[in-house]
């Protein structure tokens, strides 16, 4: 067995593979993401833990799991931008929203209400919230299948840490978001459209929906109690 497997260079033209792991679609992919400017997508002591997306593990099989990036490295590389968003909750209030998976993009939605991608900016590093639908060219991810998954990251050549996997009706919260006093909590709230669609909500342990409102987003739903997570 060799001790490297392959290794690419930041932004550049260059990536190298070992023997037969040439053939290896996920690692091409982990590889050619490196040069996009992509690192790598990992939990809490493992820098390739992630394995919702292809900057984690690579695999041996010559064209399988069949799975795009997570999305902090999908808001990265700008390929679903009409369907990603910033959102503020300082300022923009409440986000009550829709959430797809990669697979369901389409250009001419932009400005929808239905997103690939959601952005919270956090100062040093931000967290991205994304529906991980497994589905079409997504439909191996290997974590997280249809699950809303958070991560977190800085600006340019950085890794990703997986925050959080939820299942409806789970929170993940963020103690004293940006010092401002204030716990700030990511719901997924419903499961709609055969599984396509996760309706999630963004708001502060102060005003939670349905029974609070704040912000032009804002709408009533209801929601049953699962996974609770929190931000170290």
């Amino acid at each position: 067995e060799p001790n490297w497997i392959g290794f690419a260079f930041e932004n550049h033209w260059l990536s190298v593979y070992n023997n037969n792991w040439c053939s290896r679609v996920t690692l091409q992919m982990h590889e050619v993401g490196h040069n996009l400017g992509l690192d790598h997508s990992g939990v809490v002591g493992n820098d390739y833990g992630d394995m919702t997306g292809l900057m984690g593990l690579s695999y041996r099989d010559d064209d399988k799991p069949v799975m795009c990036f997570n999305p902090a490295k999908s808001y990265q590389l700008g390929w679903y931008k009409s369907q990603s968003i910033e959102w503020n909750p300082l300022s923009d209030k409440q986000f009550s929203g829709t959430l797809v998976g990669v697979d369901d993009y389409d250009p001419s939605r932009a400005n929808s209400n239905q997103i690939i991608v959601v952005k919270i900016p956090n100062g040093a590093t931000d967290y991205y919230i994304g529906y991980n639908r497994s589905k079409g060219v997504h439909r191996g991810t290997v974590a997280g299948r249809n699950q809303v998954v958070i991560v977190e990251q800085g600006e340019g050549f950085s890794k990703s840490t997986r925050r959080a996997m939820l299942d409806k009706g789970g929170t993940y919260a963020i103690p004293n978001y940006r010092h401002s006093g204030k716990k700030l909590v990511v719901r997924f709230t419903d499961l709609q459209n055969n599984q396509d669609e996760a309706k999630v909500d963004i708001y502060f342990s102060t005003c939670v929906p349905p029974t609070c409102c704040e912000g032009a987003t804002c709408v009533s739903s209801s929601v049953s109690d699962s996974s609770t997570f929190e931000a170290p």
